[in-house]
């Protein structure tokens, strides 16, 4: 985990922790200076795979048009697949550096 907050810190992505709501995870909000939030109930390995997966939203999407209203159903769902796959990618990275 801590690896994963030195990523945000030197990305300059605030992470707050809070009571998201019933399976709701994490969020990643803002495009110009993004913010996440993940849920604080969740156990390490949850939170830390939440924080990898937000992550990819920060860097892959974030200058999309990706939470916009109007925004396709497809779309919504390659991006969600794209930040499963970014998190998988970072995790081990992470886990290689140990």
């Amino acid at each position: 985990m801590e690896k994963m907050m030195q990523i945000y810190e030197t990305l300059g992505i605030d992470v707050q922790e809070r009571q998201l709501g019933s399976g709701i995870n994490g969020a990643c909000v803002g495009s110009r200076i993004p913010c996440v939030f993940v849920e604080a109930r969740l156990d390490s390995e949850k939170k830390l795979r939440t924080l990898a997966h937000e992550l990819g939203h920060a860097i892959l999407h974030m200058s999309s048009e990706y939470d916009q209203p109007n925004a396709a159903a497809s779309d919504i769902h390659k991006k969600e697949q794209e930040a499963e796959c970014f998190a998988d990618g970072i995790i081990t990275l992470i886990g290689r550096i140990a």
